[in-house]
């Protein structure tokens, strides 16, 4: 399977921690791709890293995959995942807290602003 340490959407310029996680084989390589409409592009050749820092510049819809293979295969891949990314040219609404004019508990009836 591929995580982010971010759920999409995400704003232009921010740092998206992607994951690959992976099992079988003696030790594992990872590779990691990404698609932004016009095109696969490897963004990381193959390492030990189960991980990739994306700092993506443009908006866009994006396409990420990794490529894992055990380190005495031959082939270019032993197995490939991928998953959809947004970024947005703002930035997600958070919220950050919820408060009230009256600290817990109140009794049944009472008016609470929140």
């Amino acid at each position: 399977s591929i995580t982010t340490d971010k759920v999409s959407p995400q704003a232009s310029g921010s740092t998206i921690k992607i994951t690959a996680n992976a099992s079988g084989g003696s030790s594992l390589l990872y590779q990691f791709w990404i698609n932004d409409g016009s095109g696969w592009k490897v963004v990381r050749d193959y390492t030990s890293s189960s991980s990739f820092d994306w700092i993506p510049t443009s908006n866009g819809d994006y396409t990420i995959a990794v490529y894992v293979k055990d380190v005495n295969s031959k082939n270019s891949l032993d197995a490939s995942s991928s998953i959809k990314y947004s970024i947005m040219n703002v930035k997600p609404v958070k919220l950050n807290s919820i408060t009230t004019d009256k600290v817990s508990p109140q009794a049944s009836g009472s008016t609470i602003k929140i």
